[in-house]
Order: C-alpha cells, then structure tokens, then sequence
C-alpha cells in the first residue's frame, strides 16, 4: 500500500505541475485558478504521503503535526515566489532583457538560500520533539517529492532565447 500511494502522490504531483506550467504559457486560461487549483492538489497529497509515510506513534504524531503545518505554511510563502519568478519568467519569455534576468537569476537564488535557511530552522525544530532519525525521514521525503516537482516543472518551462 505505501507504494501505490507514494506512485499515486508522484502521480498527482506530475499532473498538477504540468497543468500549471503549461497554464502559464496558454492563452485564454485564469492563470490564479490553475495555479490555485494545482497547489491545492499537490498540498493535499503531499500530506497525505508524508502523514502515510511517516509512520509515527500518536505521540509522535501530536507533536509532529504543528510543526509540520508551520513549516508547510513557510515552504508554501516560498512557493508563492516562485510561482511569480515564473509567472515572471513567462511573461518576459523571448523578450527578455540581460536586466531582467539579472534580478531573476537574483531573486532565483535569493529562493534557494531561503529555502535551505527554513530547512535548517526547522530540523532543529523537529529534532526538539522527535529522533534525529525521524527528522532525517521526513526531510528525505521532502527532498524527494520536492525534486519531482521541480523535475516536472522545469521541463514544461522553455529556456530562455
């Protein structure tokens, strides 16, 4: 069962991704609705994986599950510049100025940084209530339902001309 629902989650997350990103480029569609729509997806099946994955005692779980909210809500602040950087990103695609993509590649980076700053506060934070071991799972989960999204994404997304 743990394999059809991790296959189901990659899954759901591959389809989502690919509707927003190609939702981005198309004429004619509500880019916030798509977009919306997808990150409500991938949300709720990223908590159901990790919830089914974790395998974690109800002690456990009651002091896991704040956290995890916490940090889902700072991760999805980030999402949330991202999308932009792309939205961005498409918006200026085949017209783009070295200026323009100078402060993207900056705001690019400036994401990533973030992104490993938030990691580290909170692996401190999940080690307070839970066992190293334990931490380590749930950011080997993370890592790789966050590599295939961006696999998923940055395949749909044009380079630059």
């Amino acid at each position: 069962m743990g394999n059809r629902r991790k296959l189901t989650g990659n899954g759901v997350l591959v389809v989502c991704l690919f509707v927003f990103a190609t939702s981005l480029s198309a004429e004619n569609v509500d880019k916030e609705k798509a977009i919306d729509a997808s990150r409500t997806i991938i949300k709720s099946e990223r908590e159901s994986f990790v919830s089914g994955t974790m395998e974690l005692s109800e002690e456990e779980r009651q002091v896991f599950r704040p956290i995890y909210t916490e940090y889902r809500a700072d991760r999805d602040r980030l999402t949330d510049r991202a999308v932009a950087l792309v939205t961005d990103y498409m918006n200026h695609y085949g017209k783009m100025t070295n200026e323009q993509a100078q402060r993207m590649l900056d705001e690019f980076l400036d994401i990533r940084k973030a992104e490993l700053e938030l990691k580290k506060t909170y692996v401190k934070r999940f080690n307070h209530v839970l066992e190293p071991k334990t931490t380590l799972k749930f950011f080997q989960m993370e890592n790789r339902l966050d590599a295939v999204s961006r696999f998923q994404l940055t395949n749909q997304i044009p380079l630059t001309k």
